[in-house]
């Protein structure tokens, strides 16, 4: 989704809510790209502020933008509430797999998608 005022840049997914932005993820594959892309993409490429410009981004501006951000590949998620530029700090968004760090594995898919579907999914109150 092209969100920028600014620029042509584009935001891989947006899910809003009644019109309004509950959050943006950027989505890398694991056969071309890590997580650590993703995270970079927010830091470098996704300011909510871009130099040289008054106006913010209105999707990715604290507090009245999205209210929270994906980084996404295919094992791996991490968020955050707040983007600061090159000082952005994601933290892993994982269930744990039996004690350890990581997603449980699933039959037939990778670990990702277990953890967006239980987020974007049906039934996540339950």
């Amino acid at each position: 989704m092209r969100y920028s005022l600014h620029n042509e840049n584009a935001i891989d997914l947006v899910p809003f809510l009644n019109g309004l932005p509950v959050a943006t993820a950027e989505l890398k594959s694991d056969f071309t790209q890590s997580v650590e892309d993703a995270v970079d993409q927010y830091r470098f490429d996704r300011l909510p502020k871009p130099k040289g410009q008054s106006a913010a981004e209105p999707l990715l501006s604290f507090p009245n933008g999205a209210l929270v951000h994906f980084a996404v590949s295919s094992r791996e998620v991490r968020m955050i509430t707040r983007l600061q530029g090159a000082h952005t700090v994601f933290l892993p968004f994982i269930r744990g797999d039996r004690g350890a760090a990581g997603n449980p594995p699933t039959s037939g898919t990778v670990t990702a998608p277990l953890t967006c579907g239980k987020l974007f999914g049906r039934g996540i109150a339950g």
